[in-house]
């Protein structure tokens, strides 16, 4: 709860039009002792009103320190606060208005503000019996031995001839489903102490009917809604499945597409409202209603959480309904809500009720073992205390002998299956601190697979030190991004957003618009990387797809810095190549083959192969890409490597001895076309050069129009072999060196020079 300084109970005494403003008014405030002139703008203020006063001097939430000022010439002294600006809720349309029980200048704090103080938990989505007060309570009840006040509520009688039905085209979709009518109801504002509670909860009070059912929610965690009776044309409440083409307009006056996937209430014909997530705007309830239809139902939350994320609708019921609601509370918390209604709306419930209940929900018993919660928790737990916790949490709990429970789980409780989920209740209300630990480690443990993580840290390291910054990005895509790297995207069922909506075809995207952010904030070098996973479509049936895991990565900016030691230099294409034969060498122990390639990714880029297999790519990013993806373009270079294929080089390392006999050397100079690639004559070397050859690489390239002619290159390659067993001679050499020139001089028009 936030500090308000100087924040008193006041009351208006007197309100009057502002003699330069139409939408302003001129208040007396008293705080109790003595009375102050306040300019306030709010439509509500009215004589005999008490208040929240924020004196001159008052800090507000967001540390708004209130100073005397004048407004349109008027002077006013302190502010008549609204909800928000308290920050007890988000209600801005009027100022607070107290009840008149508060004492005149108290502290806001003391005397009032304390009703909105506020715990929040965060819930996880397999408890949905603590998504309410009551729920909560129950767990605090038991883990503090304390007495958990039984949920009140009459039930009335009801009669065998209502004047409507209920049907429900499947009950696996709706096994229950309770309806009333409700005469005579008078709506208006709901009672002050139903308001405060609820905006405690967050929620905005609207009137009395619908603040009823929201304040049932929160209580009881049980959904509920009111139709207004006379808009409904049928006396039928049927409940289906979406039409093709059907739509409807919900409560938010927002309209939806509807679809197979959507669970609808219906007057026969018509939807009146999405099962389980929103009411629809046809049926609902205002201040000229007198009629009412109460819903109240269990429905299967796979089908609500279907329904609500297809449309992108998630509502306080649609939480509820899809992690699972209590098909046994949906009766206790209609009750709840006619006793409400008949004693705040003025209603009147003479028994039109219908039940359809086809639930047969029923929890299997399950067989807890002392021996086994001393195996899983390392200490023994009393009888009493098993049997206390157990049924304290709405167990039912038989003890078959002196060792073993037969335990039926609550209907609000179906994240408990098995024996493990009851021994975890115990251990939680016992307290994780008070159980002792045991540093030994004893059982049987199997390893079946190895750690595919095992495998991948590897390059983690390597990236590591190679000064790479690991980088993680949504695996979902738009359309149009996902679309650029392959035409066989795979599109999701029910997509959180167009921006989402498929899974990613490639890793470039989320790292280059990573890099981008980098750059804005002044960021001049930047390495970063991503191993993850791709997926493109291979034929036609939702399971024909592959996936891939991709090490992609990106280099930009500063290679080095400008120094007194060294001169700065720049990141090109032969920064990542080096690179890469420093990531690879160690999962590919062949010899790693590079070649210019055409690709679109790439103003130049390079294939990287390993004994003739494609492993990935590399270049520099072509700007086409950065317009493509509305980035700014920068000089980036990339490298895209799929690691299942280099897994089928991951053999056993084999150390050999060091080789103590000589080497021989041996250099040729071809003149060739410029647009002739040098890896074409390296990948000849590497086939003709033998079992003697240990190394080959360029040494220099050498361009002159006046010397060698227009559009040539000269380039020199070295050439090492070695032999295992005895010194090579010429005649070893010569034949070699001799094949490789007569080939590159018929295959690629090159000139020897001497």
């Amino acid at each position: 709860m936030v500090i308000l300084r100087d924040v008193v109970i006041g009351k208006v005494i007197s309100v009057s039009d502002h003699p330069n403003a139409d939408r302003l008014n001129v208040c007396m405030v008293s705080d109790g002792k003595k009375e102050f002139q306040v300019v306030c703008g709010a439509p509500n203020v009215a004589e005999g009103q008490i208040i929240a006063y924020a004196k001159v001097g008052s800090i507000l939430p967001g540390g708004f320190n209130l100073e005397q000022i004048k407004l349109r010439g008027v002077e006013s002294n302190g502010m008549i606060c609204s909800a928000r600006e308290l920050n007890i809720s988000d209600e801005h349309d009027g100022i607070l208005v107290l009840p008149e029980s508060c004492r005149l200048g108290a502290n806001f704090v003391d005397e009032y503000a304390n009703k909105f103080l506020k715990i929040e938990l965060d819930i996880t989505p397999n408890r949905p019996d603590a998504f309410s007060h009551y729920g909560v309570a129950r767990d605090i009840s038991v883990f503090k031995k304390r007495t958990l006040k039984p949920l009140t509520f009459e039930v009335k009688n009801t009669n065998n001839a209502s004047t409507f039905n209920i049907s429900i085209s499947d009950q696996k979709d709706c096994p229950r489903y309770i309806g009333a009518i409700v005469n005579d109801v008078k709506v208006g504002p709901s009672p002050t102490w139903i308001q405060d509670r609820l905006i405690a909860a967050g929620q905005r009070p609207i009137n009395n009917l619908v603040d009823i059912s929201n304040y049932v929610l929160m209580e009881m965690g049980q959904p509920t809604h009111i139709f207004d009776w006379d808009k409904v044309s049928s006396d039928e409440i049927l409940v289906r499945r979406a039409n093709k083409n059907e739509s409807i307009t919900t409560l938010d006056q927002d309209s939806y597409k509807l679809n197979e996937n959507n669970l609808l209430i219906t007057d026969g014909d018509k939807p009146i409202a999405i099962a389980g997530v929103m009411g629809g705007y046809n049926s609902a309830v205002n201040e000229e209603t007198k009629t009412i239809f109460i819903e109240s139902a269990y429905f299967d939350p796979i089908v609500i959480r279907k329904s609500s994320k297809s449309l992108l609708l998630s509502t306080e019921a649609s939480k509820r309904y899809e992690r699972g609601a209590d098909p046994q509370g949906a009766l206790p918390a209609f009750w709840k809500i006619i006793n409400l209604i008949e004693k705040y709306a003025g209603g009147s419930f003479d028994g039109d009720f219908l039940d359809v209940n086809h639930t047969g929900l029923n929890n299997d018993s399950i067989t807890l073992r002392s021996s086994e919660i001393e195996q899983i928790l390392g200490v023994s737990l009393e009888k009493d205390f098993i049997v206390e916790v157990l049924e304290g949490l709405g167990f039912n709990v038989k003890i078959s002998n002196d060792s073993e429970f037969d335990c039926i789980p609550p209907s609000y409780r179906p994240d408990i299956a098995r024996e493990i989920d009851v021994i975890e209740e115990l251990a939680r209300m016992k307290g994780y601190d008070n159980i002792p630990t045991d540093d030994s480690l004893y059982g049987h443990f199997f390893i079946d697979e190895t750690d595919p993580q095992y495998y991948l840290q590897r390059f983690r390291d390597k990236l590591s030190g190679l000064g790479f910054f690991q980088h993680y990005s949504n695996s979902l895509q738009d359309k149009k991004t996902s679309n650029l790297f392959s035409d066989k995207s795979i599109p999701m069922l029910n997509p959180l957003s167009n921006k989402m909506a498929f899974l990613r075809t490639s890793l470039y995207p989320g790292l280059l618009k990573a890099a981008e952010l980098n750059i804005k904030n002044s960021t001049n070098s930047l390495r970063l990387y991503e191993l993850g996973n791709i997926h493109s479509q291979n034929g036609k049936k939702l399971g024909d797809m592959s996936e891939e895991i991709k090490l992609t990565g990106i280099i930009l900016g500063d290679e080095r810095i400008n120094s007194v030691h060294h001169e700065k230099e720049d990141h090109d294409i032969f920064s990542i190549k080096g690179m890469l034969k420093h990531i690879l060498s160690d999962s590919v122990f062949s010899n790693l083959g590079m070649a210019e390639c055409k690709n679109e990714l790439y103003e130049y880029g390079f294939s990287l192969d390993a004994d003739g297999m494609h492993i990935g790519t590399f270049g520099k990013i072509s700007k086409k890409l950065f317009k493509l993806l509305k980035i700014g373009s920068k000089d980036v270079f990339g490298f895209d490597i799929d690691i299942e294929k280099i897994k089928s080089f991951s053999g056993e390392k084999v150390y050999k001895s060091i080789n103590s006999l000589p080497k021989i050397s041996r250099r040729i100079n071809l003149l060739l076309d410029d647009q002739d690639s040098v890896g074409s004559i390296l990948k000849l070397i590497q086939e003709k050069g033998g079992a003697n050859l240990i190394e080959y690489y360029p040494v220099e390239i050498f361009k002159d129009k006046e010397s060698i002619g227009e559009n040539k290159k000269s380039v020199v390659f070295e050439m090492i072999f070695q032999h295992k067993e005895k010194t090579l001679e010429d005649k070893d050499v010569n034949p070699i060196i001799d094949e490789i020139i007569d080939i590159a001089q018929s295959k690629f028009n090159a000139k020897l020079r001497v």
